[in-house]
């Protein structure tokens, strides 16, 4: 009975001569269906080993090809982000503004990636970019790469090897995909030296740590947790200073990296890039892809001896950024040197529309969706990305009481675009803070869509 099951199972070539598909192999190339197909086919025959199921229609399977196809194409990657958080890993992070993205393009094809114009000789990659950091924060001298994990690891690796690193054990983090700050000094090669406890260190402990092995003191941003109650840690100011009396360079792992004073959105001030240099840390490091609001990306910021031998260490060509990378970022940071983060870049422009506006908005799609127990809620929005983790952004959105809430979510997910929700207490929440007006058509019809 089973043998005739999987016997029942249309060939591909079957699949890919059925006229059905014609318009969409003529659309996306037939090597791309082939893939959906077969990977359609090899799911069906898992699931009829593992459960016993029965082979689909062929008019179903057919329906699952062209979907699978529409996700992995073009618009079908496209998601609308209604979680809440602004800055959400799974969804890219933070959304490229329209000045990143012309110069994305512009980075498509052949350009001046690491070529002078004047001489036609070979020249730093991130000539540009370097430029606008140093007007932005007045760092002696920048360099890029891939992503900020490999730049704090590049930070060690090349100006502590082999020497001691003090770091109190309150900084002592983890982030997610398994990234631990011990493990990250362990394979720089540094020595790690702990101090002070996990919710008290004094600046003493610091000093009495230092020994003539000591390389640098490391301070790392607790961008996605906080200690409170009976604790402490000495700021990056008061670590400089104990750098300074002690001829010991002071570096930094700021995580989100931001260039611009949070609190003009309401929110917690962060340490800024222009606070690390006025405080005098021989490096600091940071994302692009974060509180800047531009690719991933790892920036290293400081003296320009250090930063210079940053970009020759062996681990430099291994971590460096593409041409895409690249050009995105300059277009990101012109945003920040025109002082247009608000107009421009996307998490800033969603931090600023004001609470009125996201309830109309919340409203009008109520009164455009044909489903019950709809009503607009108060939200807790958050930057997310590992900044501010405890300070909720006031929102606005909606909620549907739904029987099938895992369902409606599921089906809103598989749609193109991908639409992200919250769910709990058998309601699905959508969240207006991070989703853009020019959205919420998309939204209304897939919602009226639902069976």
């Amino acid at each position: 009975m089973e043998e005739n099951t999987y016997r029942n199972i249309p060939a591909v070539t079957k699949v890919l001569s059925c006229t059905e598909l014609s318009d969409l192999i003529q659309k996306t190339g037939i090597g791309l269906v082939k893939l959906i197909a077969n990977r359609v086919l090899d799911q069906i025959r898992s699931e009829i080993k593992l459960k016993k199921k029965t082979v689909p229609s062929f008019e179903k399977i057919i329906k699952k090809i062209k979907e699978e196809v529409s996700h992995v194409f073009l618009g079908g990657k496209r998601a609308i982000n209604c979680t809440g958080i602004l800055l959400h890993t799974g969804l890219g992070r933070a959304p490229l503004s329209d000045l990143a993205t012309e110069f994305l393009e512009v980075g498509a094809g052949y350009n001046l990636v690491q070529a002078d114009r004047s001489s036609g000789e070979r020249s730093k990659r991130e000539d540009f970019i370097e430029e606008i950091i140093k007007e932005l924060t007045g760092a002696e001298a920048t360099t890029v790469i891939n992503n900020n994990a490999a730049a704090t690891f590049i930070m060690l690796k090349e100006l502590c090897d082999g020497r001691e690193v003090i770091i109190s054990r309150g900084h002592l983090v983890e982030i997610g995909g398994c990234y631990r700050m011990p493990d990250i000094m362990a394979a720089s090669g540094c020595k790690m030296v702990e101090v002070g406890t996990t919710n008290k260190t004094h600046l003493l402990d610091y000093e009495k740590a230092i020994t003539s092995n000591t390389s640098a003191l490391l301070f790392v941003h607790q961008s996605n947790f906080r200690i409170s109650g009976f604790a402490s840690i000495p700021s990056l100011e008061e670590l400089c200073e104990l750098g300074k009396k002690h001829k010991i360079p002071v570096f930094a792992d700021l995580g989100s990296g931001a260039l611009v004073d949070l609190s003009k959105w309401g929110l917690e001030r962060e340490l800024t890039v222009e606070d690390c240099v006025k405080f005098g840390v021989s490096v600091c490091c940071y994302s692009g892809d974060k509180l800047i609001g531009g690719p991933q990306a790892g920036i290293l910021s400081g003296e320009e001896t250090l930063i210079n031998r940053i970009r020759k260490n062996e681990f430099s060509r291994m971590f460096r950024s593409c041409k895409l990378t690249l050009r995105a970022l300059e277009g990101t940071l012109l945003s920040f040197l025109n002082n247009k983060v608000s107009e421009e870049i996307p998490i800033y422009k969603f931090l600023s529309v004001s609470n009125k506006e996201l309830k109309n908005r919340a409203n009008k799609i109520l009164s455009e969706i044909s489903v019950d127990n709809a009503e607009v809620v108060m939200m807790d929005s958050y930057l997310g990305g590992g900044s501010t983790p405890d300070r909720a952004i006031q929102s606005y959105g909606f909620r549907i009481k739904h029987k099938q809430v895992e369902k409606f979510a599921n089906y809103l997910r598989n749609q193109t675009p991908s639409i992200f929700t919250r769910t709990h207490d058998g309601a699905i929440y959508f969240d207006l803070r991070g989703v853009s007006d020019i959205e919420d058509t998309e939204i209304i019809n897939s919602i009226n869509n639902f069976q």
